[in-house]
């Protein structure tokens, strides 16, 4: 059976419907979103929020989202302590969904042999449509440097988007910020570590900064530094984590 098309078969061919997972067309149905920043600025915790956020349907910082299976996979957080994690957000707070699933397995590579089977057999177990890799780093085999070994490992998760109908959010660090004569230097996208094949290939980069490590609240600044499938400029959002029930809230700038 061919593929291709002639051109009244083009024009007569109708598009299915592309849902948005997070509206802003900031995460669509197969799409990709990286989430980085230098490490211990409450990324993991970001994006619990938004599995849970996600699962349930609810606004995420004031960005609607359509419900949506979730699977959640740690490469770096034992079990017990991620469980801790979710007890402590779900029992302080009002959030509670069975429509994600936590997976917890801190020697697993996903872009060769083994683990590669194990990610394919859990995808059919969970059946998902977003699927949450935190982080990247412990998370494959691949050299992230290398341009080769990253093109292999970004080859894993498009077999995921194409075969399990799946988006792709990735949690990553970020370089070490350049500090001259007292001022910060930062670059955008280029401060993504790794090769730049990752920056091509995601559609949505959101950059988490720490602005103020408070106690029990942490002020963080999102900035949406490339949002291919947007239609409008989205600008930084100011956020508020709580340490005391791991909420996440967007922060009303002036209040």
């Amino acid at each position: 059976m061919r593929k291709s098309l002639t051109p009244t078969e083009l024009l007569s061919w109708k598009a299915p419907i592309q849902k948005s997972i997070i509206s802003e067309n900031l995460l669509v149905n197969q799409g990709t979103m990286g989430i980085y920043g230098a490490e211990s600025v409450a990324k993991s915790i970001l994006v619990n929020d938004i599995m849970f956020k996600v699962s349930m349907g609810l606004d995420w910082l004031g960005f609607k989202t359509t419900p949506t299976t979730t699977l959640y996979l740690q490469t770096e957080m034992p079990q017990a302590m991620l469980q801790e994690r979710e007890r402590k957000y779900m029992l302080n707070g009002p959030m509670f969904s069975d429509n994600c699933y936590l997976w917890s397995e801190l020697y697993l590579k996903v872009d060769k042999g083994s683990g590669k089977t194990e990610l394919d057999n859990e995808l059919r177990n969970t059946n998902p449509n977003l699927l949450i890799v935190d982080p990247l780093n412990t998370s494959v085999f691949a050299n992230l440097n290398d341009e080769y070994d990253s093109g292999i490992a970004i080859d894993t998760f498009n077999m995921v988007r194409k075969e399990h109908k799946c988006a792709v959010v990735i949690v990553h660090h970020s370089r070490k910020m350049e500090h001259v004569e007292g001022q910060t230097f930062r670059y955008g996208t280029a401060e993504w570590g790794g090769s730049g094949r990752w920056v091509k290939w995601l559609d949505t980069i959101i950059f988490v900064e720490l602005v103020n490590d408070g106690d029990p609240l942490i002020d963080l600044r999102l900035t949406f530094e490339k949002t291919k499938h947007s239609h409008n400029k989205i600008n930084p959002i100011e956020v508020q984590v709580n340490r005391l029930d791991l909420s996440v809230k967007r922060k009303v700038v002036g209040i």
